[in-house]
């Protein structure tokens, strides 16, 4: 019995293991914190169905905002030859959160990021950003808070900027973020309209895959030891007669 437990226990924890392992190992396309919001791009006119929408994320737990932006979502066909329209640089500023009754504006004042953006390469750099609390009037700046993934796809015919920003609540100078309350985020240089969140507590992230390979051990564990003492039941049965 105590061996098989160890089996059962053993390939619970390879599954936990292997679940984890992929919400960490995600690719530059996707995002690990929720889903992706299709939002039509500023600059779209209603012209063509290329290069218009943007996907953007927002995720909120209690220590950080997590924003994510992806200038030209790889979800249309790329063999149009009007296909780029220029429309897909890095964008560092303009990123207003509206949380608490308070308006936070969150820029960077790097121009760091032009050899990255033109490069022919794909490329990944981080940079700061600084956190604006109009509300307050407070500043904070932040070393690394944002990171650009850039992608060369399609031998160079199309190119993305994905832009990755993870800041501390406390950056926000909002105090505690009250549960059930709407985080809203807007870039009026980047898309149309807003990115709203209803917060209903603190993100679970990873640890809800713990819990559930612990659900998941314990099933196992009392269905073995049901199935001994079936077994076990079975042989006193016998043995009676």
């Amino acid at each position: 019995m105590k061996i098989k437990l160890v089996t059962y226990l053993i390939s619970v924890g390879i599954i936990i293991l292997t679940l984890i392992g992929t919400c960490r190992s995600v690719s530059a396309d996707s995002w690990e914190y929720g889903p992706l919001n299709d939002r039509i791009a500023s600059s779209n006119a209603g012209g063509t169905k290329y290069d218009t929408y943007r996907q953007v994320g927002l995720s909120v737990d209690d220590k950080n905002v997590y924003i994510y932006v992806s200038m030209d979502p790889y979800k249309y066909a790329s063999d149009d030859p009007n296909f780029n329209t220029g429309d897909n640089g890095i964008q560092l500023t303009g990123y207003v959160l509206n949380a608490a009754n308070q308006t936070i504006y969150i820029d960077s004042h790097s121009y760091d990021f032009y050899q990255l953006q033109y490069s022919s390469q794909n490329g990944t750099k981080s940079f700061p950003l600084d956190i604006y609390n109009s509300t307050k009037g407070t500043n904070v700046h932040i070393e690394n808070s944002v990171t650009v993934d850039h992608l060369v796809r399609d031998n160079g015919n199309r190119v993305n900027n994905i832009m990755r920003l993870i800041i501390p609540i406390s950056a926000l100078n909002i105090g505690e973020v009250p549960a059930k309350s709407t985080i809203i985020l807007s870039n009026s240089n980047i898309w149309q309209g807003q990115v709203p969140i209803t917060l209903m507590g603190a993100s679970t992230g990873p640890w809800l895959l713990v819990v559930i390979g612990i659900v998941i051990a314990a099933i196992a564990y009392f269905k073995l030891q049901h199935t001994e003492a079936l077994k076990i039941n079975q042989r006193q049965h016998q043995y009676a007669y």
